[in-house]
């Protein structure tokens, strides 16, 4: 998920900072030009110049604030587990986002639980193992999972109020694989499908994102300098007119 978004991420940053930059010190350029004309703006240009006072007297803070954000987001998220429950929930609901999340972790999920069978571990090992995945949602619902199982209901089973989690046929094929005691194949199979079907998501996702990131920076860049310009044109026709 990373990875797909990182081009992104780059793309949409350099466009905010480069419109930032346009608000601070290329607009107000062209206010005080204007200004010399004494003839009303168009409405389009003067939200604009009325953007580009608000983003220069709050320079500082719009610079310093993204950059707190990404500095000491990562550390609160560290130190605090209802953080990272909120983030997960939050990206769960995002639908191809959430889908990529699912797959990664129902990947290393189900790798680390075919490690475990092959190694000759139990179940129960295998799945207090796999709590060191790198989810919360994950992590909470290994819990009762494991409590289930211990009590005596198949993987299966105890895997099914949590569809949420694990999409429909991870708990059909697990207990194909429970039927046949061809537990470890399962799993592995189950992880390289779900590893191959995040690749996959997370490629269509960075070609998804490439277009509406053009029309979102074409959009931000073309109406500031539409709206820089546009004064020109109609002093022209003015000029013309008289």
């Amino acid at each position: 998920m990373k990875q797909a978004l990182r081009y992104p991420g780059f793309v949409l940053g350099v466009s905010v900072t480069v419109s930032i930059i346009m608000l601070i010190w290329v607009l107000p350029e062209f206010a005080s030009l204007y200004d010399a004309f004494e003839t009303p703006l168009p409405p389009l240009t003067q939200r604009v110049l009325a953007l580009a006072d608000v983003v220069a007297h709050h320079a500082l803070l719009l610079l310093t604030l993204p950059v707190s954000i990404v500095l000491g987001y990562p550390v609160c998220r560290a130190r605090s587990i209802a953080l990272r429950r909120q983030e997960e929930r939050f990206l769960l609901k995002i639908p191809l986002l959430g889908t990529l999340m699912r797959g990664e972790a129902v990947s290393y999920l189900f790798t680390l639980l075919a490690l475990t069978q092959r190694a000759g571990l139990t179940l129960p090992a295998g799945l207090t193992a796999a709590a060191t995945l790198p989810y919360v949602a994950y992590q909470e619902a290994l819990s009762p999972i494991l409590r289930n199982i211990e009590q005596g209901d198949s993987l299966q089973q105890a895997m099914t109020p949590y569809s949420r989690l694990f999409p429909p046929p991870c708990a059909q094929l697990i207990r194909v694989g429970e039927e046949t005691g061809a537990l470890d194949n399962m799993f592995n199979q189950l992880a390289q499908w779900h590893q191959q079907q995040t690749a996959q998501r997370a490629e269509t996702l960075t070609h998804t994102l490439e277009p509406l990131l053009i029309v979102l920076v074409g959009g931000i860049i073309g109406t500031l300098v539409i709206a820089m310009y546009l004064p020109i044109f109609q002093f022209g026709n003015l000029m013309a007119n008289a």
